[in-house]
């Protein structure tokens, strides 16, 4: 039985605190990891100040060699901040990608999310980060159904598109038995969840971070387990992944392919334990495909090779095709399901 995960407003303090409660020595060694990571960018900062502008020494070191090492990985942090702040500037001045839909597509899209909503109250209640059906206001509904079905805010919508807004509206109110009030002065807006719309947080991690989670783990550890269980590295499209398939096995007896789609964390070395028991058991008869989206995942920053949804689709598109793949079984975190092309 899946575990219904809820999302939760509180302050950091709080989250802390629970998570030193449920396991005290974890949580200590999560919170020197964390503080190590937290503290590398302004002790740079403060190291280059006291060498290049002051006679006292505020973080003391009398070796000659060491000085001179953190003065160059100083730098290189200090440089790798710049970096990233340049990159953050261009993420929030890019636009987001809407996809191309015509009506028919998006009234078959908006038709079939309507009736796979078996509990309205509890899908719109997840949407709007755990507030209760019955406090969610017109107006922000409006809002998220702007976001869900144009990718766009609510004063980008034609009159045309806000008409049909309302439309489902009501359709929601009489079918689901739900009405949504109307927003007074002295009321908020009820917060709700638009990825593709809200600005980029970003936090800017120091380079030893990426030198540890990208280089020795993914480039390094990672690549080297594959390889040595005999995976191959391809790159088809926009992707890149790790696949196998048993020599020996006849394409008459191959069963569908399993494909492992992976985004968030430090890369698929984390999945080790997993993808062992994967192999174990089905790679004597079926392919096995291990995909890893980089451009959301612990890896140097970079703008250039970030795909877009048609890019990503696309490139599927292609592997199936080269391949010569009709269906497969997806698994990503916690979700599995078949695809058909």
């Amino acid at each position: 039985m899946p575990r219904d995960i809820r999302f939760h407003n509180r302050p950091l303090l709080d989250g802390l605190i629970e998570i030193y409660l449920s396991s005290r020595l974890r949580a200590v060694l999560s919170f020197i990891l964390i503080l190590f990571i937290s503290s590398v960018i302004p002790l740079s900062i403060i190291w280059l100040v006291q060498v290049v502008f002051l006679d006292i020494s505020i973080i003391p070191i009398s070796s000659k060699y060491l000085k001179v090492f953190f003065t160059i990985w100083s730098l290189a942090e200090v440089g790798f901040l710049i970096y990233q702040s340049y990159l953050y500037s261009i993420i929030q001045r890019c636009p987001t990608s809407i996809p191309q839909l015509t009506e028919t597509e998006r009234e078959k899209i908006i038709s079939k999310s309507l009736s796979n909503m078996k509990d309205p109250r509890h899908t719109l209640s997840k949407w709007f980060l755990e507030h209760p059906s019955d406090q969610i206001d017109r107006q922000s509904l409006v809002g998220w159904l702007a976001f869900a079905f144009y990718s766009s805010k609510v004063d980008q919508l034609t009159a045309r598109e806000h008409e049909r807004l309302e439309q489902i509206i009501e359709q929601i109110e009489n079918e689901y038995e739900i009405t949504f009030p109307t927003m007074s002065f002295r009321t908020k807006s009820v917060n709700y969840m638009k990825h593709i719309l809200d600005p980029v947080r970003i936090i800017f991690r120091p380079l030893v971070f990426y030198i540890v989670t990208d280089t020795l783990l993914n480039s390094i550890l990672a690549r080297s387990i594959f390889h040595w269980q005999n995976y191959e590295f391809v790159q088809i499209g926009s992707l890149s992944f790790w696949t196998y398939r048993n020599p020996n096995l006849n394409s008459h007896d191959e069963d569908d392919p399993i494909i492992f789609f992976h985004g968030i964390g430090a890369g698929l070395l984390m999945y080790q334990p997993f993808f062992a028991r994967i192999h174990q058991q089905f790679s004597h008869r079926r392919r096995i495909i291990l995909i890893s989206m980089r451009c959301i995942s612990m890896r140097y920053p970079s703008l250039n090779d970030i795909p877009n949804m048609p890019e990503t689709v696309s490139s599927i598109k292609l592997i199936f095709e080269h391949y010569r793949m009709k269906k497969a079984i997806f698994i990503g975190h916690r979700f599995v399901f078949n695809i058909y092309c």
